[in-house]
């Protein structure tokens, strides 16, 4: 079996005493930390209605990824309606999808149990974390003790009844090692130092919520205590923890951290996989932190480009409504705002979608490139296309 060759940070006599350069790391922690401001104040601008929805779409987000990077693949509406159940939101539910469309919904009212991990995570970020709260999480996570058909031992830490815990890839028989984890035996005493480590103020270790959260993450997936799902709790954790020491309630959860990871997942393994090698006894992170602060500086790059968008639509029907437009014309309009026109319009394409005359679609067509919301393509003739003239909407 092939494996890398050097030494594992947990077992270096230094552990768990983790070391960066201050600089790098400093500047790119104010310039998220600005960002998560910035997106606090423009959600709260914004209207309770909106604060409250873009609360349930983050949890609803960080939920499913960060179960989608371990392949699992959880039902949206079932995870929506759960979070929106256990933080009092249904009304949130209710005015953006309609009673109809929720009787109508498949799988009504199951309750995925992994909701319950985050949220607890999120909503009792402030209660201390223990020994026995991280075993009912791996029994939420796994209520049927099976993981992927095979049979595991839930809610107590890993043994190596069948060897050494191990991270490998590749065809049986000529696996890669990407990280030996540290013996069962141990488990325990380095589960010990974690918990006490994590419930300690941030502040009196010299640290703010979004390192406290790095960190965390790196540190628990290190030592790697369950049989499975420590990827799962370990961004639970990296989440109470930016919960816990930013102040913030559950309420002002606004992006999802494990949704960027799963954009970027072969970087992020790989990245974990770095991050747990030292070829000396100094346990350097810079680059662990470096990218995962980057990571979050993303997440909340995705959000704000999302309010934009939404303040752009909100503006450009506010614009269109006052021109007095038909019903035929409202409808292809909200299609190619919502990105959801196949292929160029067209006057033919008009007429079939709206199922008018093509002389109606060119007067609909004409009156509105008039109003200065369409716009010609330079193409004449069949091929010409018409497109919108405001170019920032976004789906």
């Amino acid at each position: 079996m092939e494996s890398f060759k050097g030494n594992y940070i947990w077992e270096k006599a230094s552990w768990p005493k983790f070391n960066w350069n201050q600089v790098p790391v400093a500047t790119i922690t104010e310039q998220v930390l600005f960002k998560q401001g910035l997106l606090l104040g423009r959600m709260k601008g914004m209207g309770a209605d909106v604060h409250a929805a873009g609360t349930l779409e983050s949890l609803e987000n960080e939920i499913i990824a960060s179960s989608a990077i371990e392949g699992e693949h959880l039902c949206s509406f079932d995870v929506r309606s759960s979070v929106a159940r256990k933080l009092g939101l249904n009304n949130v539910i209710l005015s953006g999808l309609g009673q109809d469309q929720l009787d109508a919904a498949p799988d009504k009212g199951r309750d995925p149990s992994v909701v319950e991990v985050h949220i607890d995570a999120v909503q009792n970020s402030n209660a201390p974390l223990t020994e026995k709260r991280l075993f009912d999480w791996h029994r939420m996570i796994f209520p049927e003790s099976i993981s992927y058909g095979f049979r595991i031992n839930a809610g107590c830490y890993r043994t190596d009844r069948k060897g050494r815990m191990q991270v490998v890839s590749g065809p049986i028989g000529k696996e890669t090692v990407h990280y030996l984890a540290p013996p069962a035996s141990i488990v325990p005493f380095l589960m010990d130092g974690f918990i006490k480590w994590f419930n300690q103020d941030a502040r009196s270790q010299g640290l703010n919520a979004i390192l406290k959260s790095a960190i965390t993450h790196l540190y628990f997936v290190s030592i790697h205590p369950f049989e499975d799902g420590n990827g799962r709790i370990s961004r639970a954790l990296a989440d109470m923890a930016l919960s816990k020491w930013s102040g913030c309630s559950v309420n002002d959860h606004l992006f999802s951290m494990s949704s960027q990871l799963l954009k970027e997942r072969k970087e992020y393994y790989a990245q974990l996989e770095k991050a747990q090698i030292s070829e000396d006894d100094d346990i350097d992170i810079t680059s662990w932190l470096l990218w995962y602060i980057e990571c979050m500086g993303s997440a909340i790059d995705s959000v704000l480009d999302e309010l934009d968008s939404v303040e752009c639509r909100r503006l450009f029907w506010r614009e269109v409504n006052q021109l007095g437009i038909s019903s035929r014309q409202r409808k292809v309009l909200g299609l190619l705002i919502a990105n959801e026109l196949e292929g160029k319009l067209s006057s033919s394409k008009w007429a079939k979608i709206c199922k008018c005359s093509q002389d109606t679609a060119a007067r609909d067509i004409s009156e509105l490139v008039s109003q200065g919301i369409l716009a010609k393509s330079e193409s004449g003739g069949r091929s010409t296309a018409y497109f919108l003239v405001h170019k920032k909407l976004k789906a």
